[in-house]
């Protein structure tokens, strides 16, 4: 019954997937849609606290290097909330997607820029407290990252691929191992 279907549907040349449909990720099954997505959202929410958190401390202790680095850590909140809010959409959302997160990574790669610059001008004394906090910090981050996306390593979607990469990418670099 069905396969007979199927085939006539194949012979007529209506069964070819739309455009859209073919341009779209591989589909994952709806528990792993469900979990990717929710741990996404937690991630960006742990690392907006951790942001919130280092923010509210530099301005209390007056210390403009440890708040640059918690305005930092804003660019990973807007990347992986990007990535949770297009996770499923369809083909023309994914390449807005992508325009957006070109555009995140422009401003921090201009933010990264003019502080270099800043530092050459007004040259700064290393602070070891901050930068060792600074540092701890962002190995712990990582670390708890890579093991939230740890069970969806193997999956063939694209967007959960490319997290997955970025996040086991950047505990690399980040650690050093």
């Amino acid at each position: 019954g069905a396969r007979v279907l199927a085939r006539a549907r194949d012979m007529e040349g209506r069964n070819e997937p739309a455009r859209d449909e073919a341009a779209r990720s591989p589909a994952s099954s709806p528990a792993v849609a469900r979990a990717y997505t929710l741990t996404i959202w937690g991630i960006a929410l742990g690392i907006l606290i951790q942001a919130v958190a280092t923010v509210v401390w530099a301005l209390a202790i007056g210390n403009a290097q440890l708040f640059k680095d918690g305005v930092d850590w804003v660019y990973d909140v807007a990347l992986y909330g990007i990535a949770a809010i297009v996770f499923g959409r369809d083909a023309r959302i994914e390449r807005l997607a992508a325009v957006a997160i070109g555009a995140v990574m422009a401003v921090a790669g201009l933010h990264t820029l003019y502080d270099l610059w800043d530092k050459i001008v007004r040259p700064r004394p290393i602070e070891v407290w901050t930068l060792g906090f600074a540092a701890a910090s962002a190995i712990v981050i990582a670390v708890l990252v890579v093991g939230a996306l740890w069970r969806f390593r193997r999956e063939n979607n694209p967007v959960i691929k490319a997290t997955w990469l970025s996040s086991r990418n950047d505990t690399i670099s980040t650690t050093g191992f």
